[in-house]
């Protein structure tokens, strides 16, 4: 049993694998793939937000550019 949990976490945190962030946008590549944003890219929009903030931090659609103004006022917040 020890020797299969230690495979699974191996695989999970292994170059490429589920819960690696190989972009540093702060989301896990599954949890990325899940939503359907680039896990090769840490702004999938390309709208000057990564996704991990779009996500965690303004609530935005890290798949829908959002105007430059109201990038600038929530930033400014």
């Amino acid at each position: 049993m020890t020797d299969i949990l230690i495979l699974a976490l191996d695989l999970l945190f292994a170059e490429g694998g589920g819960l690696t962030d190989k972009d540093e946008d702060g989301l896990s590549r599954n949890f990325e793939e899940e939503i359907g944003t680039n896990p090769n890219s840490n702004d999938s929009d390309n709208d000057l937000l990564t996704d991990g903030d779009e996500v965690l931090k303004y609530k935005t659609d890290p798949l829908k550019k959002i105007r430059m103004m109201i990038c600038l006022v929530i930033m400014m917040k």
